[in-house]
């Protein structure tokens, strides 16, 4: 299923679900290296994803949505020390990781995004697609992503487009990594 990328409203080329464009966010932040909008993937038939939700009723909903776009590789998590687990148990590399921001048990998806990215659970790899999902997009919570180079935003509640259309993109862009270091600097709002 190909998109035309110069179809899509303006915050969604520029990386963004639609409802999600917190003021002062700049377009060009989640774009790519060269500046053009992200590929298109046409087919998640050797794609995994791992979906991380606390809410029982919202894991199952993603899992359908994701069923219903053809995602065929999925395994759920209902937090973020269960999903590093079964992460470091998989035989299967997993390609995107959709996470719910507010997780309870110590750990929110802004954490999980920043270990990863500081290299902090060595059995994901740093550059693994990540899928921030909230339904709360404050500008703080947003530009703090940003800075821990999330793939994708993804405001809920959602529908079928909306997971697609943030999972395109996510696929389409490769994390510019930063030195370890410097995700390590990053303050995580309260």
């Amino acid at each position: 299923m190909a998109t035309d990328q110069n179809k899509l409203p303006p915050s969604s080329a520029a990386g963004l679900p639609a409802g999600l464009q917190p003021a002062g966010l700049q377009p060009s932040a989640l774009q790519g290296d060269d500046g053009l909008p992200p590929l298109v993937v046409t087919s998640f038939d050797d794609l995994n994803f791992m979906v991380i939700d606390d809410n029982a009723p919202g894991l199952a909903l993603m899992e359908r949505l994701l069923k219903a776009v053809s995602v065929r590789g999925i395994s759920t998590a209902d937090n973020a020390f269960a999903a590093v687990s079964m992460l470091a148990r998989q035989r299967v590399k997993t390609d995107c990781i959709i996470c719910e921001h507010k997780l309870e048990g110590g750990l929110s998806g802004l954490a999980l995004l920043k270990r990863i990215r500081a290299g902090r659970n060595s059995v994901i790899p740093r550059d693994t697609r990540f899928i921030l999902a909230t339904d709360h997009p404050q500008e703080d919570l947003v530009q703090t992503a940003i800075r821990l180079d999330v793939t994708g935003l993804l405001t809920k509640p959602t529908n079928g487009a909306g997971v697609l259309k943030a999972i395109h993109l996510a696929m389409g862009r490769t994390p510019r990594l930063k030195p370890v270091s410097e995700y390590a600097k990053v303050v995580l709002p309260a």
